[in-house]
């Protein structure tokens, strides 16, 4: 199912003013997992050679699709695969998780097909086959997460987005950072299915916000 997606780049104050107006009529999101109720996720986005991912983007293609794999909080227990389809505002996300072997195999462009390899990744591998997928960039970030789930809502506050300079490699993470000053707020990202309850958005419209396409992956290319 497409998803709306909307996404502003707001002062980390009136992040504060949202995050406790909202922690009262939203359920934290079930991975926070220490005292400030976040996260970090760490991404490795995939492009072709000829970073059509990249160019897709900043020419506003109608419709278009990219791979990354995730981790959070640099626990490799859990490994997603994830496809992001994009047609104009919204948005459809596959993922799947990956096994240690298939990271490997994923990292170092073992594409052969094997039995028990899902759907997703199967269709990874051959997009890989077809148009030479390949490691671009590394991004990470803290993530506070609002949920409400009888409408599948969901809203959250990504803070202290970086970049893995010139580093691609998912499986050492004390490589170099760089802050990404474009991004130097906080993202608030709002994604719901058909219907934003009044009350949560009475909450965001408490803030200043003016609607923006904002790429992590994107912002990350472009400095590097």
């Amino acid at each position: 199912m497409y998803r709306h997606e909307l996404k502003y780049l707001i002062s980390r104050e009136d992040a504060e003013h949202l995050k406790s107006s909202l922690s009262k009529v939203m359920s934290r999101d079930k991975h926070s997992t220490h005292d400030a109720y976040s996260y970090v996720i760490t991404s490795l986005y995939f492009d072709t050679i000829d970073n059509d991912a990249f160019y897709e983007k900043m020419n506003g293609t109608r419709m278009r699709k990219k791979y990354r794999i995730r981790l959070y909080n640099h626990n490799y227990d859990r490994i997603l695969l994830e496809c992001k389809h994009k047609h104009e505002n919204m948005t459809y996300k596959q993922g799947v998780q990956l096994t240690n072997q298939q990271l490997e195999r994923c990292l170092n462009e073992d594409m052969s097909l094997q039995d028990g390899d899902s759907e997703l990744l199967t269709q990874f591998l051959i997009d890989h086959r077809l148009h030479y997928l390949k490691p671009s960039v590394m991004v990470e970030y803290d993530r506070l997460a609002f949920v409400y789930e009888p409408l599948d809502v969901r809203v959250t506050f990504d803070d202290h987005v970086s970049t893995y300079h010139y580093h691609t490699d998912l499986l050492n993470l004390n490589a170099p950072k760089a802050f990404i000053h474009e991004l130097d707020k906080v993202v608030l990202e709002v994604k719901f299915n058909t219907i934003l309850p009044d009350f949560i958005r009475d909450i965001i419209n408490t803030i200043a916000t003016q609607r923006q396409a904002i790429s992590k992956f994107t912002h990350s290319k472009i400095i590097q």
